[in-house]
């Protein structure tokens, strides 16, 4: 069984494209903390070349994810034409923790800490599935 699961940054902004078969895709990269009994260096992660084939999860990965976020990744890893190199193939993606940015006035999503380097992301107008305001979540199942 090939099951990869991880929960990481997510460190680049969605990128599209198109494999030689005609597949649309989207591709980002994810940096992993790396885990151990001792010691824990300050910089040891890993990084995973990360890719979404179905349209669905596309669709949304666009409407909701930016650059900074936790993220968890479950999918398989596949290996390269030269066995070389791998990715990750995509097939679940959730939210793993607080977001980066926070929302103000302006509908612009700010660093919710202003001391990082992240930049300021416009949020889509109120109209948009993509952005649920605080007291909007009325109609939420949950």
């Amino acid at each position: 069984m090939n099951q990869f699961i991880a929960t990481g940054t997510l460190i680049t902004a969605l990128r599209s494209g198109k494999a030689a078969n005609g597949d649309e895709y989207l591709q980002f990269l994810l940096r992993c903390p790396r885990s151990y009994s001792g010691k824990k260096q300050k910089d040891d992660y890993d990084i995973f070349d990360c890719f979404i084939y179905n349209e669905g999860r596309r669709t949304w990965a666009q409407d909701y994810l930016v650059k900074g976020q936790r993220i968890l990744v479950k999918g398989e890893i596949r290996t390269g034409r030269d066995r070389q190199n791998y990715f990750v193939l995509v097939e679940h993606i959730e939210f793993a923790g607080s977001s980066r940015y926070k929302e103000d006035s302006q509908n612009t999503l700010k660093p919710a800490d202003p001391g990082t380097s992240q930049p300021a992301v416009t949020c889509p107008t109120a109209q948009s599935r993509s952005c649920i305001r605080a007291g909007d979540d009325k109609d939420l199942p949950f």
